[in-house]
């Protein structure tokens, strides 16, 4: 009897051993790795999520055309949460327990993904290359969440510098967003002006659906600043560039990167005109290279529109996750991918984009911005690579 139960043991432990005995990843299968994204693909700001959803639709195709990764296609199926947190949530939980997806890739929203955070941690699906510039989407470290933008309150800090030492401005005004979003501007353009001991002039808040912003662009008109920075999504930096051309006011105004848009020259129109933004890559206007010609080509044939920085961020982190996938190699688990993205390093493309590094110490890719501003009706660069920290 003795015997038999040493034998029994002996192939209990190797089948334990085997590939197939042990427990399956979610969302991935011998031919396919699953992704999931939750978009605003209607809503005040489908003008961002719609492209977003069309870049990665385009780069998994791309991908899976050159016979995937190990042997794998990708998949990735799309959820619209109509910018609304409360939608993300029920969005989250059909990827999650129905669709059983490996991963989030590229989901849009500040407030739509640090509602997921917790979420994320608790089911071990991880939050990849999230559209939200706020930190505490990334940090503290975990092997379940990999930032993509360069951070809100940075980005304050730097906008702050620039009006201040550059421009040469003493009174500065600020229009932000009403939540998460436009608070982590707001941070960090505070405590650029406190560590001066400079006073903030003015500053007004707004909801993130809000289309009128006449009263707080009035309001920072009385104050008499020099200039605004505009702290929202595409709609209200609209709203603000719209109602300061109304008032005939010569003031300068710098959008942050979550107003950085095609779309908000061609919203606005002569309004945007000397308008300022903090952006990562720049827009990707086929004249630029032969490669963004033929990109921007297929785009168009394809979606029957023109490409822009909602596109380009959703092939980018496409890119940039399947390089991550590539490094995990053969056996992939949430373990491997993590290990696997912490080996990118200086990663660039034919986009132009500052270069991409993440590391077992830092979940962020983008260490930097470019400063742009509208010349002509395009976006063009207004400054050289700003790091972060500087």
């Amino acid at each position: 009897m003795r015997k038999w139960i040493t034998a029994a043991g002996l192939v209990a432990a190797m089948m334990l051993g085997s590939p197939s005995a042990r427990a399956e990843q979610q969302g991935v299968t011998d031919n396919e790795i699953l992704l999931g994204s939750i978009q605003a693909l209607s809503g005040p700001v489908a003008s961002w999520g719609v492209p977003i959803a069309n870049g990665l639709r385009m780069a998994v195709d791309d991908i899976n055309s050159e016979g995937g990764i190990h042997g794998r296609k990708l998949r990735i199926i799309l959820e619209d949460d109509q910018y609304d947190p409360r939608k993300t949530l029920q969005a989250a939980d059909k990827l999650i327990k129905h669709d059983k997806i490996f991963a989030f890739l590229c989901n849009l929203g500040t407030p739509q993904n640090l509602a997921l955070v917790k979420v994320v941690e608790r089911t071990g699906v991880p939050l990849i290359f999230p559209q939200t510039a706020d930190p505490k989407a990334w940090t503290p470290i975990s092997k379940l969440r990999f930032g993509f933008l360069f951070p809100n309150p940075e980005q304050g800090v730097i906008i702050t510098r620039y009006l201040l030492d550059t421009k040469k401005y003493t009174k500065l005004g600020v229009i932000y967003q009403d939540d998460e979003l436009g608070k982590s501007y707001l941070s960090g353009i505070e405590q650029e002006l406190e560590k001066r001991g400079v006073e903030l002039a003015a500053s007004a808040s707004i909801k993130r659906n809000e289309i009128d912003a006449s009263s707080q662009v009035m309001k920072l008109k009385a104050a008499g600043v020099d200039a605004i920075i505009q702290a929202s999504v595409i709609p209200v930096a609209v709203a603000v560039l719209k109602e300061r051309a109304k008032l005939n006011w010569d003031v300068d105004v710098v959008i942050t990167s979550s107003g950085y848009a095609t779309s908000v020259v061609s919203l606005a129109g002569a309004a945007a005109e000397g308008a300022y933004a903090m952006g990562q890559v720049p827009v990707p206007y086929p004249d630029l290279s032969p490669e963004l010609a033929d990109w921007n080509k297929r785009y168009q044939e394809r979606f029957g529109e023109p490409a822009d920085l909602g596109a380009l961020f959703g092939y980018q982190t496409t890119l940039l996750i399947k390089q991550g996938l590539e490094k995990a190699g053969k056996d992939l688990t949430v373990d491997s991918l993590a290990a696997g993205l912490e080996q990118i390093k200086d990663y660039t493309d034919f986009f132009g984009t500052v270069p991409y590094s993440l590391s077992k110490d830092d979940h962020l890719a983008a260490h930097g911005v470019f400063l742009f501003q509208v010349k002509n009706g395009r976006w063009v660069k207004a400054s050289d690579y700003i790091p972060l920290g500087q």
